[in-house]
């Protein structure tokens, strides 16, 4: 049970991490359109 809540919570934190990484270059995009 603690290994796949560990799994779960490495998961969320991947997702974080990728998400946060393409809000960056929508954000450097729009910076560099405007």
């Amino acid at each position: 049970m603690e290994f796949t809540l560990k799994e779960e919570i490495i998961d969320k934190q991947n997702l974080i991490i990728a998400s946060i990484g393409i809000i960056q270059v929508v954000v450097k995009n729009i910076i560099r359109c405007s």
